[in-house]
């Protein structure tokens, strides 16, 4: 598994296993694609693996644990996610179904013996799911580690978790890749599309991978234009967008995840177009914007940061709804019409907002 981007964090750890001085929970944090799960799970392969000692932090690849860490069926490695159609990680998850308390689940897992190694390792992906009830199951655990445990929450910020988690947890900070990473990751994949398209992927990713493959997705990639000239014309209902806007959403497939996935990047769209605007705003040079198209429809706008900041809030209370499996018929239609509402300046953009 080839690591890129990230040799500072893989040099703490390797002096860390070195000296027999691994903390037991972490807490991976930074944006979306950037190799957050890739990095945990190399941990894990590394930790198990047969053939390389841990502190190397260069697994085989091919002994039966390294195969086992890959296919995710390694008897002591233990992976939580947020379910697609739940608003959070369900607490049954971390301790057991109901009839089934401390008796199942990640909390009980890792606390029994490990099965083939000395160690057991659990990741929480999604972690920004977990509420409240969930967080506090996860206390003890965190307070108490199991021996030879290792515990890591995977985020995108550490203000998405509690202070109790984050003060129980080494804070381990994830950047943005480089252009050029991105690339590099790229071609690691055996994609098929030309090297050309690769390159225009990176330079649109912000540094996340998942982002840049994103925009492999051609369709998507031409909405881009229609989606910020809209925006750009404030009344973003006008020529029936909303129907518009349904059929491309609903043209991304049959199965309520796709749709979704791309619900989320029209929404990060629309924030990059806002965001766009408080730069334009604020006179700062298009050569120092890696992907200058959402400025030059930004400077359709007046030069009205505070606006633009109401209607970046607005997009991400629609985000928000989102994650918290809103019905994407309903929410588009309530996005539309209040995104349209603020940045005419009819009404002041709330905190949150629901819909029907």
């Amino acid at each position: 598994m080839n690591l890129i981007g990230h040799d500072a964090i893989l040099e703490q750890f390797k002096t860390a296993l070195g000296r027999g001085r691994l903390a037991s929970s972490f807490l991976f944090t930074g944006p979306q694609g950037v190799g957050k799960r890739r990095f945990a799970n190399h941990l894990a392969q590394s930790v198990f693996c047969g053939e390389t000692r841990p502190e190397q932090l260069q697994p085989c690849g091919v002994c039966p644990s390294c195969q086992q860490v890959n296919a995710f069926t390694h008897p002591d490695l233990h992976i939580i996610e947020k379910p697609t159609d739940k608003r959070d990680i369900p607490i049954d998850l971390l301790i057991g179904e109901r009839d089934h308390r401390m008796r199942e689940g990640l909390c009980h897992d890792i606390a029994m013996k490990p099965t083939l190694g000395g160690r057991k390792v659990a990741i929480i992906d999604d972690a920004d799911f977990l509420n409240e009830e969930g967080a506090n199951c996860l206390l003890k655990t965190l307070e108490e580690p199991p021996a030879s445990s290792i515990l890591i929450l995977i985020s995108t910020s550490p203000l998405r978790q509690l202070p109790t988690i984050r003060s129980r947890c080494q804070l381990i900070r994830f950047l943005p890749l480089s252009t050029l990473q991105v690339v590099e990751v790229l071609n690691s994949l055996d994609l098929t599309h030309p090297p050309e398209d690769l390159e225009k992927a990176a330079n649109y990713s912000n540094g996340s991978v998942k982002t840049a493959l994103d925009w492999l997705d051609q369709d998507l990639h031409d909405f881009r234009d229609t989606l910020f000239a809209q925006l750009e014309a404030k009344d973003v209902t006008r020529d029936n967008f909303c129907h518009v806007l349904q059929k491309f959403i609903e043209s991304a497939g049959t199965e309520a995840s796709d749709r979704r996935k791309r619900l989320h990047r029209v929404l990060e769209l629309s924030i990059e177009f806002y965001q766009a605007v408080m730069v334009w705003s604020a006179d700062i040079a298009e050569t120092e914007i890696a992907d200058p198209t959402p400025i030059m429809h930004a400077a359709g706008w007046c030069r009205d940061p505070e606006l633009a900041a109401n209607c970046l809030q607005t997009c991400f209370n629609a985000q928000a709804a989102l994650n918290a499996n809103a019905h994407i018929p309903t929410l588009i239609d309530g996005w539309m019409i209040e995104l349209g509402k603020v940045a005419r300046g009819e009404v002041q953009v709330q905190d949150t907002f629901s819909f029907p």
